[in-house]
């Protein structure tokens, strides 16, 4: 029978040598705390991605608050504060299927903008027009808005931009742009990425 050794010491619960730290939303949602993390020391929080809904960080509870995924990543830690950045968000799947309708013509696109201050971002946007169109009208619709977003995007730095998407003016912009070719039931930017520079 094998003995048992003296000498072992007690196994070092790594988890209670952890520290908490407050997760800061950015200045755009006004540094608010949103959680805390645990980690061994401040580097390894760096690059950690938290999700958290729209809603949660607004404190408005509606349609688009709730069904909006909002990446924030941290790149900065002071003391016990976890400092982010938005890294993207994105709609719900199951919210996007809810608002796309039979008989309509559904014109989906992905757009690479660059902003003022030289920060590249992927706009993914879906217009639904109130009936079936032509595949000229799609090609139409895109290209305005393609032309759109890249002007925007040119005009305002980052913090400006991810503000003017996830707070909706881009999707109103959107739709008053595609509605000068055809009626427009709805427009939504289901996603959005914060591309490296």
């Amino acid at each position: 029978m094998a003995k048992r050794r003296k000498d072992r010491g007690k196994v070092k619960d790594r988890f209670k040598l952890k520290k908490w730290y407050d997760v800061e939303a950015p200045d755009i949602f006004d540094n608010k705390v949103i959680g805390e993390i645990p980690a061994l020391e401040d580097d390894a929080l760096i690059n950690r991605v938290v999700t958290v809904s729209l809603a949660d960080l607004t404190g408005k509870f509606d349609e688009t608050g709730l069904y909006t995924n909002v990446w924030l990543q941290v790149n900065e830690v002071k003391g016990n504060r976890a400092k982010t950045r938005v890294k993207g968000y994105e709609m719900l799947r199951a919210y996007i299927k809810t608002i796309v309708r039979r008989r309509r013509s559904t014109v989906d696109d992905v757009i690479d903008v660059v902003t003022k201050d030289g920060q590249k971002v992927r706009i993914k946007n879906i217009v639904i027009t109130a009936h079936r169109v032509s595949r000229s009208v799609e090609r139409a619709i895109r290209l305005s808005i393609r032309e759109l977003a890249k002007k925007t995007a040119a005009e305002k730095d980052f913090n400006e931009l991810i503000r003017h998407l996830v707070f909706g003016q881009f999707a109103n912009e959107m739709k008053n742009t595609a509605k000068k070719i055809v009626p427009i039931e709805r427009a939504v930017v289901r996603r959005v990425d914060v591309l490296k520079k």
